[in-house]
């Protein structure tokens, strides 16, 4: 039988302070590194790779310093880069659902992404924070 939730002195949950206090004791940038979504930072701007987590370097194939020597259009498909800078010049401030994408690895093989986006300074910078959900399995 599994054992009910047990309250402080003023009726709180214990577990939910608990896991309050234990989440904010974990580091912003660990969360971003050791994240299973490819994620990074780009600026606005010149498109370049700010950022890239650990998972996008191992989906990907691209090390760190590659990916930060790279824009976006180099992980787009030629065809691809008008809609890419279009989509861009129509970023706004806050969350952008930006649809499915198609995107390059290093090996040459396209994957398929589903981009969730939000506005961000970033070192005193306009850019984005992203999400690349891999969602090639969905489309075959």
């Amino acid at each position: 039988m599994a054992s009910s939730p047990s309250s402080d002195s003023t009726g709180g949950r214990v577990e939910s302070k608990q896991t309050i206090s234990a989440v904010s004791a974990i580091d912003p940038a660990a969360l971003f590194e050791s994240n299973p979504q490819s994620m990074w930072f780009y600026d606005i701007d010149s498109l370049r790779f700010l950022a890239v987590n650990d998972s996008a370097i191992q989906i990907y194939g691209y090390s760190r310093e590659e990916f930060l020597a790279m824009t976006l259009r180099d992980i787009r498909p030629a065809e691809d880069i008008e809609r890419l800078e279009e989509n861009v010049r129509q970023v706004d401030t806050g969350l952008d659902q930006a649809g499915s994408w198609r995107h390059l690895k290093k090996d040459g093989s396209i994957m398929y992404v589903e981009i969730t986006s939000h506005t961000i300074s970033y070192q005193n910078r306009p850019a984005e924070f992203v999400i690349a959900h891999d969602i090639t399995a969905r489309k075959k």
